[in-house]
């Protein structure tokens, strides 16, 4: 299973480049997609603090946070020790 930008020409994937993020940038992202979740569900749910204006614009920003919860979750990669993910058979040459 390869990723979307794998083989791609001009891609870092496609030149062997590897991006390495340090791990107090996807901590912050986790944070802060958290309050939004939480700023918007309680907005949903009681009202406050926007006195539910617009319920979809709620609903949108709760699905936005927990995309950017999930791609900060999936860059910090707790399940490796040295935080790289392990290299696929078959990689580029």
């Amino acid at each position: 299973e390869r990723g979307l930008w794998y083989g791609i020409p001009g891609s870092a994937t496609s030149r062997g480049i590897t991006i390495h993020v340090s791990k107090p940038v996807p901590l912050t992202g986790l944070v802060m997609s958290g309050l939004i979740v939480v700023l918007f569900v309680a907005d949903l749910a009681a009202g406050f603090p926007f006195g539910r204006t617009a319920w979809l614009l709620d609903v949108a920003f709760i699905v936005c946070g927990l995309i950017v919860a999930y791609l900060s979750w999936s860059i910090l990669d707790p399940g490796t020790k040295s935080g790289r993910r392990p290299a696929k058979p078959g990689g580029l040459r």
